[in-house]
């Protein structure tokens, strides 16, 4: 059992998201986390200066717990709308 609980709190670490704060934050918000970390790892190449920017803005909202609390679902969209234009360039990349 301790073995399955290490691994999951290193997932969520590796993934972006804190392990304190795992269970209080909107879905949603965990989710945007996730692929805002996920992009400005491992596709930066396809990314825009603003969109970047927007990338590390909304990770150090989510870092700080003042400005994570007043943080809704809905501030999650529009990092999931730049991780859609970066897995659409992927895929027009991949058929080419």
């Amino acid at each position: 059992m301790k073995n399955a609980e290490t691994i999951t709190q290193n997932w969520i670490r590796e993934n972006g998201m804190q392990v304190s704060t795992f269970n209080t934050t909107p879905v949603k918000l965990l989710q945007a986390q996730q692929q805002a970390t996920n992009l400005l790892r491992n596709h930066a190449n396809l990314l825009t200066k603003a969109q970047v920017q927007t990338l590390q803005n909304f990770q150090k909202r989510m870092t700080h717990k003042n400005t994570r609390t007043k943080l809704k679902p809905e501030h999650a969209y529009p990092i999931l709308n730049i991780a859609t234009k970066v897995k659409r360039i992927e895929h027009k990349q991949k058929a080419i």
